[in-house]
């Protein structure tokens, strides 16, 4: 049964520890080492985008139409860890990819691009998941993807606290598009391409969504691996930086060739962090029937079958976990992963802007981030070690000619 956006839980503070802060200073203080990304500048431009966004975002919501800003958060529709976390990753997504073409002021507006985008992305899904039916979901997702690519979008009107919560997610969305707009030609190779790859990314979400409504799809690991790009974030995130250094920067033939390398790095690494999360997320997608990799690869190695997914997820999730299935699964996030690493290395040879060695740092700062429930979880040094450096079997290996 859905929720009813009358409930009022208390303020969100999860995820926002000292813990996680001290955890990701440090981190900026190691990457000091490449020359994109200085503690002192990583650490000020994280603070002001932060602010700004902000700012920002209480402003969008504003209006009559939408529910105000602290009230989105108070209701858990967007957490402060979510656009916390978003700007952290931006920014040190886009130092590396912007810092010899843009100013520090400048700079700032493609990561609170970034940072409204996913936050917009992830506070739909939060919605959806929690008050609205499959039709309801569905307009929503066509009414957001509008707010990302249309400069003349307006609001629908909005009567109840629901429909105001979601225009309020639609005004970030619209955030980033404004942000767009104000610098980036929207005819232009980059735009373009942002464009094609956010209305796949939509289609492949709403693909996935009617699939769960007309039963679970009877695919394969292999299908799935061969599939599993459509609905990947990782393009129209990183695709907002390459819009800003095609703005910025006269590119030559050989950046555009970096840009398509690194594109399909990010595609494959954030899909691998999927992987990662679907670990994390067994229990409760199988509590709901959603069957994510994890399930495809159990019933591919005949850890289970079809039958036994009936049984409760907890009772489902010790089985799997005492046959192997969990590092299993690690595995394949891993194997994704290290091939997104490969095309960063292939990067490197065609560029001169972009510090893709700093790039290869924050993709092993995302995979840390995407398996720090693991981390928390580890009993052991050996198991800690294990899961800290990616590693991938022949039996996992095997998989690799499907992930395209």
């Amino acid at each position: 049964m859905k929720k009813s956006l009358l409930e009022t839980p208390s303020m969100d503070q999860e995820g926002l520890n000292p813990l996680y802060k001290f955890s990701a200073l440090a981190l900026l203080a190691y990457a000091d080492k490449y020359p994109s990304m200085k503690v002192q500048k990583t650490t000020s431009t994280l603070k002001q985008s932060i602010n700004l966004f902000e700012t920002l975002a209480y402003k969008a919501m504003s209006k009559t139409e939408c529910l105000p800003f602290d009230e989105l958060i108070v209701k858990r529709m967007l957490k402060r860890k979510h656009y916390y976390y978003g700007a952290y990753l931006a920014v040190v997504s886009s130092l590396p990819i912007l810092s010899k073409v843009m100013d520090d002021k400048a700079i700032v507006d493609p990561i609170i691009a970034k940072t409204s985008e996913i936050s917009s992305i992830k506070a739909l899904d939060n919605l959806n998941d929690e008050y609205h039916g499959v039709e309801r979901a569905l307009k929503t997702m066509e009414i957001q993807r509008q707010a990302f690519l249309n400069r003349n979008f307006q609001l629908p009107k909005a009567e109840t606290p629901l429909s105001k919560a979601e225009n309020s997610i639609y005004a970030l969305a619209a955030l980033t598009c404004r942000i767009l707009s104000s610098h980036v030609d929207f005819n232009s190779t980059m735009y373009k391409v942002f464009q094609a790859d956010l209305d796949r990314y939509f289609k492949g979400q709403m693909d996935s969504m009617l699939q769960k409504v007309n039963g679970k799809a009877k695919v394969d690991i292999k299908e799935f691996l061969m599939n599993i790009n459509e609905k990947g974030v990782g393009n129209v995130w990183i695709d907002v930086d390459f819009c800003f250094l095609e703005a910025f920067h006269i590119l030559e033939e050989g950046e555009y060739r970096a840009m398509a390398n690194i594109r399909k790095a990010i595609d494959l690494i954030f899909k691998g962090c999927n992987v990662y999360d679907d670990i994390a997320d067994f229990k409760v997608d199988m509590a709901h029937n959603i069957w994510n990799s994890v399930v495809y690869l159990a019933l591919d190695k005949g850890y289970c079958d079809e039958d036994d997914l009936i049984q409760p997820a907890g009772n489902l999730a010790n089985t799997l976990e005492r046959l192997g299935a969990f590092n299993e699964a690690m595995q394949l996030g891993d194997l994704i992963f290290l091939k997104g690493v490969e095309k960063l290395e292939e990067a490197k040879e065609y560029t001169k802007v972009i510090d893709v060695d700093a790039l290869k740092f924050n993709a092993y700062l995302l995979r840390l981030f995407a398996i720090r429930k693991w981390l928390i979880e580890a009993k052991s040094p050996l198991r800690l070690l294990k899961i800290l450096r990616p590693t991938v079997s022949d039996q996992i290996l095997s998989y690799n000619r499907y992930i395209v």
